[in-house]
């Protein structure tokens, strides 16, 4: 006969848990009281009631380690593994507090190191793969262009802050916006507007002498801010026939606005940073960004500037009508008067709302970035004299009386001003890099490039790479653009110099960018003389939306010209 099974029982208000010796749980209801046998020992409670909170826990600590696991094993497990990798990454954060350190110093490092072509970085949970190779860029930037559009992530920040205009948009809206902006940019257009370049000009000279006193000592001077005035004040005059003279006054309501919208970006709180990262690989991240106060500031000063961008463009429709009406010339020649004109006779004409878009876009990119980019370039000369007299001496000499040039004049008789543009723009881009993401699996270099992965297009680091531009890549040296034969073969495609970027996707307004460059250059270089701050002082360098100084000030030691 068999040994009697050894029982223990606990009681739970009226139900009963049985276990045997082996640890197999029995379970009977409907007892009320406790009973013993001979094979049953004293009872004694061995399942305690159901807690609540250990669940809770327990669901927390699963949902916060599954997703790092899984993201660590998907990096582990990508095919982008096969791409060399980038050195000195930080064990939690990756590559990204180097790249994040001083625009573009660490990538550029790390192409030079590492095989030509291609190589990736770790930010935090995903890989980025920078290209470097000017075939592979031909991809990625003309012949599959549609499907490198940026991430979704950069692609919601950029509405917030420019709406859907043709900076931000892909594909058939991007092409669509793109066709009915192109003849508000032809080239005759441009030649129309450049006569707008040289009274904001003059006004910032002026400033600028009321700063710098004498014509024996130099003076202390931030050049951002009038720098920033000035070309503010130019796209309000040639966007929109708006005058925001706003380096005369501070109280104009889209100017304010405007500045608000698109003061420092980079300034951003940490969160706003870190989230934005993250929801590359967590796009419901995306969400959490877009609630904190920062962004929602954002979104009502774009508020704001739309709806004073909205009566601009009633105001060019009513002028447009009275003309029609009147059966006169209609004269006005600013981008948005010929926008509103030309978008009468297209088939798929833009809404309201993609060209208040569009004048966003062109505050944004037509002034932060030609503003950046004469900021170094009188950093530039700063720092080298003899470029500096030399740009002045044939500025002087070609034209000793100051008046207005035209497009024409700006862009055929003054190489040494056009090598100068052109060298600062390839060692300055005011745009480092912009991002791509692959919309369907690919190959690059020899790579498979799976879809979703993010690839990084860096003027920062393609121009100076010694073996596009040559072993005085990084020297500052207008002089390679005098001489044809001073430039490698390697640095003859479009896709070697990516200022502008190149393709479908290039920017539709550098013939503008470059005239007005020109134009303020000469309007300075006349009456001012410019030296470092600090002799041989590293100006590091910040950028979310445009390389900008890292303190968001450079100061340089002014001199007014003698007899100007």
């Amino acid at each position: 006969m068999p040994p009697a099974v050894k029982m223990e029982r606990s009681i739970v208000k009226d139900n009963t848990y049985l276990r045997d010796d082996k640890g197999i749980a029995f379970f009977r209801s409907g007892v009320t009281q406790q009973t013993r046998s001979p094979e049953i020992p004293r009872l004694k409670q061995i399942v305690a009631p159901h807690n609540p909170m250990s669940t809770i826990l327990i669901t927390a600590a699963i949902a916060v380690v599954i997703p790092p696991l899984f993201l660590l094993y998907s990096l582990w497990n990508s095919p982008l593994r096969a791409i060399p990798l980038a050195p000195d990454a930080d064990i939690l954060l990756g590559h990204l507090p180097k790249v994040e350190a001083d625009t573009g110093v660490w990538p550029r490092k790390w192409s030079q190191m590492l095989p030509f072509g291609v190589f990736r970085t770790r930010f935090i949970f995903s890989w980025r793969v920078w290209v470097t190779d000017p075939k592979a860029l031909t991809k990625i930037l003309v012949t599959s262009a549609y499907d490198y559009p940026k991430p979704p992530s950069l692609i919601d920040f950029l509405s917030i802050l420019l709406g859907r205009g043709v900076l931000v948009a892909e594909g058939v809206e991007h092409k669509k916006q793109r066709r009915a902006l192109d003849s508000a940019f032809s080239l005759q257009q441009i030649k129309d507007l450049s006569d707008m370049f040289w009274s904001p000009g003059r006004i910032l000279s002026e400033k600028w002498k009321e700063a710098v006193p004498s014509q024996t000592e130099s003076t202390r001077l931030d050049i951002c801010p009038l720098l920033s005035r000035c070309t503010l004040d130019i796209i309000g005059l040639a966007g929109f026939d708006y005058n925001f003279d706003s380096m005369n006054r501070e109280d104009d309501p889209l100017a304010k606005a405007y500045n608000i919208l698109f003061g420092h970006p980079e300034n951003a709180p940490i969160i706003v940073h870190i989230v934005s990262l993250l929801a590359e690989t967590f796009p419901r991240l995306v969400s959490l960004r877009n609630g904190t106060k920062f962004i929602k500031n954002i979104v009502q000063q774009r508020e704001i500037v739309e709806k004073i961008t909205q009566s601009l463009l009633d105001k060019k429709r009513r002028e447009l009508k009275e003309a029609i009406d009147n059966n006169t010339p209609h004269t006005k020649k600013d981008i948005l008067s010929l926008l509103v004109r030309d978008n009468l006779g297209l088939e798929d004409p833009l809404t309201d709302k993609e060209i208040t878009d569009q004048c966003l876009t062109f505050l944004a990119a037509g002034h932060e970035t030609t503003s950046t980019a004469l900021t170094w370039t009188l950093q530039r000369l700063a720092d080298n004299p003899t470029v500096q007299e030399k740009l002045r001496k044939e500025i002087l000499e070609k034209y000793p009386e100051d008046r207005n040039l035209t497009y024409d004049e700006l862009n055929n008789s003054l190489p040494y001003l056009n090598a100068v543009v052109r060298e600062v723009l390839r060692i300055d881009s005011p745009v480092p890099m912009t991002i791509r993401q692959s919309a369907k699996d690919d190959v690059i270099c020899g790579y498979t490039i799976p879809k979703n992965s993010v690839i990084m297009v860096a003027p920062a680091v393609i121009h100076f790479h010694p073996d596009i531009w040559g072993p005085d890549a990084a020297e500052f040296k207008p002089e390679r653009f005098l001489d044809n034969n001073a430039i490698p073969d390697t640095a003859r495609t479009p896709f070697a110099n990516l200022t502008f970027l190149a393709g479908p996707r290039n920017c539709i307004g550098q013939k503008f960018a470059l005239a007005e460059m020109k134009a303020l250059l000469i309007c300075i270089l006349r009456s001012f003389s410019f030296e470092p701050d600090v002799i041989g002082q590293h100006v590091e360098r910040n950028s979310l939306l445009v390389m900008r100084p890292k303190s968001g000030q450079l100061h340089l030691r002014v001199k007014r010209i003698e007899g100007k």
